[in-house]
Formats: structure tokens, C-alpha cells, sequence
């Protein structure tokens, strides 16, 4: 993978094809135009420092933005990828590609109410 650029699409990629899946007709029409990782998350050792109201995880995570299409609107979308030690230290090499699950659908949820994904890669 060339840079984080490139996981950051990957990733708008493959939510978009979960949301595609979905049995769901509120969920299955959005796409995800693209995701932009937060500034203000920071890699501190071993720890993960989020945005400062914490997700709704007990594990390290990232934030990002998503731009989150419905129809002719766009919206954005509070991510937060919840990562456990294996994900967390992949995340910490840079070996993104790792934290994007390929054959499961199971990983992601989104909370259109409040403009949440949480992906979850707790491995």
C-alpha cells in the first residue's frame, strides 16, 4: 500500500460495499464518498489517543470523517475504528490493509441518528 491515503479509500470502498449488501433498504442505497482521518488522534507508544469524547469502546481506536452520500445529499459521519492488540499494533506498523476484513460483513455498524460507523477489528 503506498500511504495511508490509500487505506483511507480502501476503507470508504469497502463500507460502501457492506451498505451495498444490506438486507436493509435505509442503509443499502448510501455510499461513502470518502474518509478522512481525523488530526487530532494521536499514536502515543502504545496507546491510541481518540477525539476527546471517547467512542463507545473499551479498546484503543482511530477517528476518521466520512462522507456519507444518500441520493443528492451529502452527510458526514463520525468514525471510529475500535482496534484490538493485534489490529492496534498492525495499525501502529502502518500494515493497514490488515484491519480491513475481506469475506464478513459483521465488523461494521452504522448509526445514521446520531452520523456514527463504528467498524470494529477487535482481533
Amino acid at each position: 500500500m503506498a500511504d495511508d491515503r490509500d487505506f483511507w479509500l480502501l476503507l470508504s470502498r469497502s463500507i460502501t460495499g457492506v451498505l451495498a449488501s444490506s438486507k436493509n433498504n435505509h442503509l443499502r442505497f448510501l455510499w461513502v464518498d470518502t474518509i478522512i482521518p481525523q488530526v487530532d488522534w494521536i499514536l502515543w507508544g502504545k496507546d491510541i489517543i481518540p477525539r476527546t469524547d471517547p467512542p463507545r469502546s473499551d479498546h484503543p481506536s482511530a477517528c476518521a470523517i466520512a462522507f456519507v452520500v444518500n441520493g443528492r445529499s451529502m452527510e458526514k459521519y463520525w468514525v471510529t475504528m475500535s482496534l484490538g492488540p493485534t489490529a492496534a499494533e498492525a495499525f501502529r506498523r502502518r500494515d493497514l490493509p490488515a484491519l480491513i476484513p475481506e469475506d464478513s460483513t459483521d465488523w461494521l455498524s452504522i448509526d445514521r441518528a446520531r452520523k456514527e460507523i463504528l467498524i470494529e477489528v477487535i482481533s
